[in-house]
């Protein structure tokens, strides 16, 4: 399965790396080996998914056998993406939005409309609050913000207009807007 499937991003193989930190800059340019292995990588993990799909699959079923798929909240995320060689670079945990920007899906009740889409920033520390707001219980104090607004379609003024993202083990520390990526590492170089 998935033969025909091609991974080809604007930035895999990346020529220029100036604007890059010295990790980055050091990574050699892939081989046409290299390039064939995180095409197969990539199909890989598109195989993987295949078990995701039943597992959701079996979930709903069952919620909706007994009765519960309709009162209930469902929150698919994951907790990083991954490189098939983006910027030179492999797996994930690095400051670039193919390891950092994840899908988020909720479907739930009454507030969560079918279909509807946000731009909007949204981290996992918000599922927490999203859940205590659900069940009625008290937020002051946790960390995130409760989604429901966003997941009814608002555009609240206080929504936050940028997302802090860090990986203190590997020394770097961004700032995400919906347009910029901003990046300082502990070696005190800037993206």
């Amino acid at each position: 399965e998935f033969q025909g499937a091609t991974w080809d991003p604007a930035s895999e193989g990346e020529a220029d790396l100036s604007d890059k930190p010295a990790l980055v800059r050091k990574e050699p340019t892939y081989t046409q080996v290299e390039e064939a292995q995180n095409e197969q990588e990539y199909r890989g993990k598109l195989r993987e998914l295949l078990a995701v799909d039943d597992l959701v699959r079996k979930v709903l079923s069952a919620l909706a056998d007994t009765g519960q798929l309709e009162d209930t909240y469902i929150f698919f995320f994951t907790d990083n993406g991954y490189l098939f060689g983006e910027h030179r670079l492999q797996k994930k945990n690095l400051p670039y939005d193919e390891a950092c920007r994840t899908p988020f899906i909720v479907r739930g009740p009454r507030v969560v409309s079918a279909g509807f889409e946000s731009n909007a920033l949204v981290s996992q520390l918000d599922v927490a609050p999203t859940l205590c707001a659900i069940g009625g219980a008290i937020t002051d104090g946790m960390d995130g913000r409760n989604l429901l607004p966003i997941l009814a379609g608002e555009d609240p003024e206080w929504w936050r207009r940028c997302l802090m993202i860090e990986d203190v083990e590997k020394g770097w520390y961004s700032l995400r807007t919906p347009t910029h990526w901003y990046t300082e590492w502990d070696s005190g170089e800037k993206e």
